[in-house]
C-alpha cells in the first residue's frame, strides 16, 4: 500500500515538474514579446521630430524672405507719379518764366515842366513806327500810333475828346483792350504837351503807359499764353 502511494506521489510530482517546464518557456515567450513591443513604442516616439523639422525649415524661410525681391509699384500708380512729377516741373518752368523782371526807362527823365517827350520815351522802350493821325476829326492830331512787335498802342490826344483814352490791339487778333480810367478823378482832365506840334495828351494816359508796356514785354517773353493778350491791371478786355 505504501509503495502504491509513493508511486502515485512520484507521478504527481513528475507531472507538476513537466507542467512547470512547459509553462516556463511560454512565460519567457510572453516576456520576450513584451520586450519586443516596448522598443517599438520608443521607435514611434522618436520618429516624430516635428519640432526638429520646423527648426530646420525656419532658416530656409528666413533666407527666402531676405532674398525675395521687392514688390514693384503698380504701373498705373507709376504713371500717375511720373505725370505728377512732369506737371510739377512744368509748373516750376512756368513760374520761372512768369517772374521775368522787365526794365524800361523811367518816365521821370522825360519830363520837363508841363512837357513830356512821348516820342523819345516810346523809342527808348523799343517802339517803332510812331505816327499821328487826325482820324478825320479836324486839322489837329487826335491819335498817336506806336508799334511794339505785333502790338499797336493807340494814344488818344485831347483833340479826340475831353477824357483820357489808351487802346491796345494786336495785329493778328480782332479787337483789343483799353485802360479803365476813373473819370470822376480831376486828374483825368490834366493834359500835357508831348511833341513840338504841341499835341496834348492826358497825363493819366502817359502814366498808364508804364504798366501797359511792361505787360506787353512780359507777355512776349513768356512761353505760355492762356489768352491772346496779357492780363494787365486796370485794363478792360473783351468777353
Amino acid at each position: 500500500m505504501k509503495n502504491r502511494f509513493f508511486s502515485l506521489l512520484t507521478l504527481c510530482i513528475a507531472a507538476l515538474l513537466f507542467t512547470g517546464c512547459g509553462q516556463q518557456p511560454q512565460e519567457k515567450k510572453e516576456e520576450l514579446s513584451t520586450i519586443y513591443y516596448e522598443p517599438k513604442e520608443t521607435v514611434e516616439a522618436t520618429e516624430k521630430p516635428e519640432v526638429e523639422v520646423e527648426i530646420e525649415l525656419k532658416p530656409e524661410l528666413e533666407l527666402k524672405s531676405e532674398t525675395e525681391p521687392e514688390i514693384e509699384e503698380p504701373e498705373e500708380n507709376r504713371i500717375e507719379t511720373e505725370q505728377s512729377e512732369t506737371k510739377t516741373e512744368d509748373i516750376e518752368d512756368v513760374e520761372t518764366t512768369e517772374k521775368i523782371e522787365v526794365s524800361i526807362p523811367s518816365q521821370e527823365q522825360y519830363w520837363n515842366l508841363n512837357y513830356f517827350d512821348l516820342y523819345q520815351y516810346l523809342t527808348d522802350c523799343g517802339f517803332e513806327n510812331i505816327t499821328e493821325s487826325t482820324e478825320n476829326l479836324g486839322p489837329e492830331n487826335s491819335v498817336i500810333y506806336a508799334e511794339y512787335n505785333d502790338w499797336v498802342f493807340s494814344i488818344y490826344t485831347s483833340a479826340y475828346g475831353q477824357y483820357a483814352n489808351l487802346f491796345i490791339t494786336r495785329k493778328d487778333v480782332t479787337g483789343g483792350f483799353y485802360r479803365a480810367f476813373d473819370y470822376s478823378d480831376d486828374r483825368t482832365k490834366i493834359i500835357i504837351a508831348i511833341n513840338k506840334q504841341a499835341d496834348m495828351v492826358h497825363q493819366v494816359t502817359i502814366e498808364a503807359l508804364e504798366d501797359a508796356i511792361k505787360g506787353i514785354i512780359e507777355f512776349d517773353n513768356s512761353k505760355t499764353h492762356e489768352k491772346p493778350y496779357p492780363i494787365i491791371e486796370n485794363f478792360i478786355y473783351p468777353d
